[in-house]
């Protein structure tokens, strides 16, 4: 349930202004015309801070009359984030709970003792073509908490902060980043963002150089960045705890201003295969 935090890079040292640590791609499931990619655990990296499980939903086209359909299961001593990008979900469980999420809005079941819920796509859904991608976090809870009493709770996309500038919008899912700070209360340190990218955009972008948002873009150690191109994911786990995320075309860099080498560029595997050049 705890991790040892790493050091910041030291000027002139080439292995720690190395800013990726491990990349993983994930393994992909087929759960009957839905696909879910899990990237963490993996044998290669079992946890990410408190993140012990990392599923992509998604993406997925369901013709009319069709959705998603995860029936009850239960769960314990743990917490669900879910988030979407497109589409909807109609989530229920025992404590009586009954609501829809939408892109941009966050749903965080704490299990504890026990839970059980379902996870489908509303019948008013289904007379219409839909489709769906999100990412379902499971987040291990304090030993405090584990056995704790269950609980749901969710948080609409317009009371998630967003930060824009410079071609980058970030949305602060859970924690604080760029001086905004999620309303998500949490018994654990736990960081989430949704980070989008215009083409050529940077983040911070350029405009925040010199400026108290540059210094307050801090990621917690250990991150997640999340890279994806049409029909792939995978995570990039950073050795630094503050970097600027640039993309080109079909490659990553990760770049610390306090490391004397400037910058890592890592040309993914996983974005070097898909989309376009």
């Amino acid at each position: 349930m705890s991790w040892q935090p790493a050091d910041d890079p030291a000027l002139g040292d080439k292995h720690a202004c190395d800013a990726i640590e491990t990349v993983i791609v994930p393994r992909a499931r087929d759960l009957g015309g839905f696909e879910v990619r899990r990237a963490l655990p993996s044998p290669r990296r079992q946890m990410v801070g408190p993140f012990i499980f990392w599923d992509q939903m998604g993406p997925a086209d369901f013709v009319i009359g069709k959705g998603i359909d995860v029936r009850p299961h239960p769960h314990i001593g743990l917490a669900t984030a879910t988030y979407l990008f497109e589409g909807e979900i109609m989530h229920r469980d025992s404590l009586g709970t009954e609501i829809a999420i939408s892109p941009g809005a966050l749903n965080l079941m704490t299990a504890g003792r026990g839970i059980a819920h379902s996870e489908r796509s509303a019948a008013e859904a289904r007379k219409a073509p839909q489709r769906l991608s999100g990412i379902q976090a499971w987040v291990a809870l304090p030993r405090t908490h584990e056995e704790g009493e269950p609980a749901f709770v969710h948080h609409g996309a317009g009371e998630l902060p967003v930060v824009s500038d410079g071609g980058a919008t970030l949305r602060v899912i859970a924690g604080e980043a760029m001086g905004a700070r999620s309303p998500v209360q949490t018994p654990m340190a736990m960081f989430q963002a949704d980070l989008q990218l215009a083409a050529g955009a940077s983040a911070p972008s350029a405009s925040w150089a010199g400026s108290s948002k540059r210094s307050e873009w801090a990621m917690p150690r250990p991150a997640v960045i999340q890279l994806t191109s049409p029909g792939r994911i995978g995570i990039a786990v950073p050795r630094l705890s503050r970097c600027t995320i640039s993309p080109s075309n079909r490659k990553v860099t990760v770049a610390s201003p306090m490391c004397g080498c400037g910058r890592t560029s890592m040309p993914c595997p996983l974005l070097n295969s898909a989309g376009p050049k």
